[in-house]
């Protein structure tokens, strides 16, 4: 069973994976026009139209890829740059962003505490604590600080953490496809 702990590995979130097939770096032209003119249409379709995403998780190997120029005949703008316009444009967003995130990396995720999917992992979701959210029970807390020498200090802390919470599952969507 997947843990359902993290922001990759929501249950009950939609998982597309026939949408994307291989990663935005390596799309021709026309390909990542195409993912572009889709991406939101499917996320809106996910939750009913009712609200827009402002995060779009991509792996950091497809991340860096994305530097090279959109087009040869107008290599001043980069995939990255025409991607991320495309997105605060079709979302009417300017809060929204691109993020890489290491363990959405088919190479790092596979043995992610031994429930990774071992897929390249695209998540678009809405950032707002409504939506998803990871709660501190316990908040970061240190203890008195001293000396024993008059020269070193130490302290204890501590804190507890929980899982990523989807309290809105149709409020992320997941593309994924075998590295």
């Amino acid at each position: 069973t997947a843990y359902a702990g993290g922001l990759l590995t929501q249950s009950g979130v939609t998982t597309d994976t026939t949408t994307l097939t291989k990663p935005l770096s390596q799309m021709t032209n026309a390909e990542a026009t195409a993912f572009i003119s889709t991406f939101v249409a499917k996320y809106l379709a996910n939750t009913d139209n009712t609200k827009m995403p402002n995060r779009f998780v991509i792996p950091v190997s497809d991340f860096v890829g994305l530097d090279r120029p959109f087009s040869a005949d107008y290599p001043m703008i980069s995939l990255r740059e025409y991607l991320t316009k495309a997105f605060k444009q079709s979302t009417m967003r300017e809060d929204a962003e691109i993020i890489p995130v290491a363990y959405a990396d088919s190479a790092y995720n596979k043995d992610f505490i031994n429930v990774g999917t071992g897929k390249q992992v695209y998540a678009l979701y809405n950032y707002d604590e409504e939506s998803l959210r990871m709660d501190l029970p316990v908040a970061y807390t240190s203890t008195t600080i001293n000396s024993a020498d008059g020269f070193n200090w130490q302290s204890v802390a501590y804190a507890q953490v929980a899982p990523v919470k989807a309290y809105r599952e149709k409020e992320m969507y997941y593309f994924q496809f075998n590295a």
